[in-house]
């Protein structure tokens, strides 16, 4: 049964009779030994390559060569768009065989005598007339032979040969603008004729997609087939021909053979197959530049005229083919072919903190630190929490003119504890003297601190007082501002290497001034410049160079080598460049070199509006005033929490209340320290005279807002709800004695002792007269109960 089934299966795998070199055996057609039956259609001398004997289904059919499977019908597949290496001499088949196509003078890819063929950027494979390789193993062309490609030619010339020693049996080229191929077949007499079949498809200077197709559709008949771009372009139907190629050592030659030219122009893709399948790549070329261009992104651009030819360029900037601008050499176009910088570590040019980066300072990734603008950092700069992670405006004022406090903007703090300060909250020596319109003092000993990590670009502003020393530093003094205007600062080279440079603006000691720097990085290079009072300075750019701060650092202001001695009264911080500083510089009314809203004078001086004026020896907290020690205007405050209005937080032991004011019955001078008791009466007043009252007791009536008297003058009524005596007549008290004959009362004033009447005298009575009045003796009187008060004016005919 199992001969039986062989048997019948080798019948049905041979059916035909007609190839030339067969025999019939018992009605079945074979192949003479040793030739090798070919999918029952040819008989040919070798197994044409992935054609194998057909064991599994006819074990005694050791000369019978079966059609390859689909999955295994690729001779070679030839990725040229995705070989970028330029000292290489050879491409590999990407289907996995280990075939590869080399240079027979074993020179790279980049030789400028063009015999090789040049990988491009983005183009695939460049051909000159001169440039050919070889495949490096014998692969035999069967009865099925198709070949597909990407190609873009602009001159004619051969693109593919197979040939057994000068004996050409495939070649395609290019010419007059078609593509041609012819085949070196069988006659039905077994002699080799040659056939060619062209094109009708035009290919000049475009890309195209081709497929050649050699196919043997039965024992006697062939067929050749062009499609470009998908499209039928040509057959022809080889009737009485075998498509036999015999046994040999094939060379396969793309390009130049040594013999013929090679076409001019680019193949993206190729792939040789050993079967008939039509499938269409998922390969499409983008760039349809021509030779000596670059793709710009949106253009072909031409480069330079002086530019080497071979290679060309692949960007407009410069002449070089190196993926990497900062890449001095390169051994082809990808990111990591460079193998020398001229900035940078290779392959990739980036600084020594980057681990992936288009050029140096273009991080995208740190293997260290954190990226910000192409710059890896060490550690996150201050503030950058606020910004969402990049360089930001402004990361920190700080107005040292507020209220008394150990951190200032949650990041400064005062010495070198946070909960001890000045003034009365158990300050340290480290800690700086707040100073009334002078923000904080500095006197050589006290200092700001904060965990503060800078950024590559940033601007520092501050509203200055210097005397001597230094205003800004840092933990590794990579920054430092001295009081003379002068700032020292490290940049870091790509490497790492570290180099200090200086700047200078001309600051005057004891005067107020707005310094500022600004540091920014752009092109590769760092530029810090310089203002004084918002004019910039000089300033300075170093290229190459980046500053960049150490993790874990501290800012100081105050501290340094040595200390600052001054006032500060209000530092800013930006995360970027700032080229303008009016908005500051105007903070405090800056006019013809006097800032009207700072003090400009030393700590152990005030300003009474017009000049500084000493504060006693005895003051050791500065001072406000002449007459008293206390830093604040309030006389009756003991503690406040700033030198604003309204911000006393204790009293002194006489008075009480917000805002302080004095006890019942005494009293404070103006600008006095003292105080002392009122007059008799008073409740509040200005003075201890008895004309200082301001406000009476209970049973004294303030006259005339000035002093306390029990009872009110005449003309005035006594108001208990204000204890205080309200006019109400101008005449207190008015006699008329002329005509007049009473011994009684005279307008309510009482004439002598008693009531009595004329002619009844008193011995107190006064005598009334004819037309003169009353005469007086010495012993006469007339009286009214009458309160004169402290002004008064009698007037009177006597």
């Amino acid at each position: 049964m199992t001969v039986i089934f062989i048997l019948i299966t080798c019948v049905v795998l041979t059916l035909s009779a007609c190839p030339y070199g067969s025999l019939s055996v018992s009605g079945e057609t074979r192949c003479n030994i040793p030739k090798y039956m070919v999918d029952s259609k040819i008989c040919a001398n070798d197994c044409p390559s992935l054609f194998e004997p057909d064991l599994l289904n006819c074990p005694t059919c050791f000369n019978y060569c079966g059609k390859p499977r689909e999955e295994n019908a690729i001779l070679f597949t030839l990725e040229f768009f995705g070989l970028q290496e330029l000292m290489s001499n050879y491409i590999e088949d990407s289907s996995g065989s280990g075939l590869k196509f080399i240079n027979p003078d074993d020179i790279p890819y980049s030789d400028p005598s063009q015999n090789s063929p040049l990988p491009t950027l983005d183009r695939g494979f460049y051909f000159a007339t001169s440039s050919g390789i070889i495949s490096d193993r014998n692969l035999i062309p069967g009865l099925y032979f198709i070949l597909k490609l990407w190609i873009k030619p602009f001159v004619d010339g051969d693109m593919l040969n197979v040939q057994i020693g000068q004996t050409t049996y495939i070649r395609i080229w290019a010419d007059l603008g078609a593509f041609k191929l012819s085949a070196l077949v069988l006659d039905s007499n077994g002699f080799q004729a040659q056939v060619v079949e062209s094109s009708t498809i035009s290919y000049y200077s475009s890309w195209h997609y081709v497929s050649i197709y050699i196919n043997q559709i039965s024992c006697d008949t062939g067929s050749i087939n062009f499609e470009i771009n998908k499209q039928e372009a040509g057959t022809t139907i080889l009737s009485g021909y075998e498509i036999n190629f015999p046994s040999g050592a094939y060379t396969w030659t793309l390009g130049n053979t040594g013999g013929r030219n090679s076409f001019r122009g680019f193949i993206y893709w190729l792939q040789a197959r050993a079967d008939n399948d039509a499938s269409y790549p998922a390969i499409t070329p983008i760039v349809d530049c021509v030779d000596k261009q670059y793709w710009d992104g949106a253009l072909c651009q031409d480069c330079d005229i002086n530019c080497p030819t071979w290679p060309w360029c692949i960007r407009g900037s410069d002449c070089k083919y190196c993926h990497i601008e900062d890449c001095s050499v390169c051994t082809g176009y990808s990111a990591n072919s460079c193998t020398s910088c001229y900035t940078g570590i290779p392959p990739l040019c980036c600084d020594h903190l980057g681990r992936e980066c288009s050029q140096t300072w273009t991080n995208t990734l740190c293997s260290n630190g954190v990226p910000n603008e192409g710059v890896c950092l060490y550690e996150t700069p201050y503030g950058w929490w606020n910004c969402g992670g990049s360089s930001c405006f402004e990361v920190l004022a700080a107005d040292f003119n507020g209220p008394f406090q150990g951190i200032y903007s949650s990041a400064l703090v005062t010495g070198s504890n946070s909960t001890t300060y000045n003034y009365w909250n158990f300050p340290e020596a480290s800690d700086p003297f707040p100073a009334k319109n002078r923000g904080l003092y500095f006197n050589s000993s006290q200092f700001l601190s904060g965990s503060i990590n800078l950024s590559n670009t940033w601007s520092i502003g501050i509203w200055v007082y210097a005397i001597s020393g230094t205003i800004i530093s840092d933990s590794t003094n990579t920054l430092i501002i001295k009081a003379n205007g002068t700032i020292n600062f490290g940049l870091e080279k790509w490497d790492g290497t570290a180099s200090s440079y200086s700047v200078s603006i001309p600051l005057a000691p004891s005067l107020w001034s707005y310094i500022s720097y600004s540091i920014g990085f752009s092109n590769k290079a760092t530029t810090l410049t310089p203002f004084i009072n918002n004019n910039a300075g000089t300033a300075v750019t170093i290229i190459n160079f980046v500053f960049r701060l150490p993790s874990g650092q501290k800012l100081y202001i105050g501290k340094g080598f040595p200390n600052f001695k001054g006032f500060i009264s209000y530092f800013q911080l930006w995360g970027i460049t700032i080229a303008e500083f009016s908005t500051p510089y105007n903070l405090y009314g800056f006019t013809n070199g006097v800032v009207s809203a700072l003090w400009p004078c030393d700590f152990s001086h005030y300003y009474d509006g017009n000049t500084c004026k000493p504060c006693s020896d005895s003051y050791t907290m500065g001072c406000t005033r002449e007459a008293s020690c206390r830093i604040f205007d309030d006389f009756l405050c003991s503690q406040c929490s700033s030198f604003l209005a309204n911000t006393c937080t204790y009293c002194i032991s006489n008075a009480f209340g917000s805002p302080c004011k004095l006890y019942s019955g005494e009293h404070q001078p103006p600008n006095k320290a003292f105080y002392s008791v009122c007059y008799t009466g008073c409740a509040t007043c200005t003075d201890s005279l008895y004309s200082s009252c301001t406000s009476c007791n209970l049973g004294y009536f303030l006259y005339n807002g000035m002093m306390c008297l029990i009872n009110c003058p005449t003309g005035y009524i006594e108001d208990s709800s204000t204890n205080a005596c309200i006019f109400s007549s101008s005449v207190g008290l008015s006699l008329n004695f002329y005509d007049e004959i009473k011994l009684d009362s005279i307008s309510g004033a009482q004439v002598g002792l008693t009531n009595n009447t004329y002619p009844i005298y008193d011995t107190r009575d006064p005598y009334p007269q004819y037309q003169q009045g009353y005469y007086f003796k010495s012993t006469s009187s007339i009286t009214a109960n009458t309160v004169i008060g402290p002004y008064f004016t009698i007037s009177l005919w006597i």
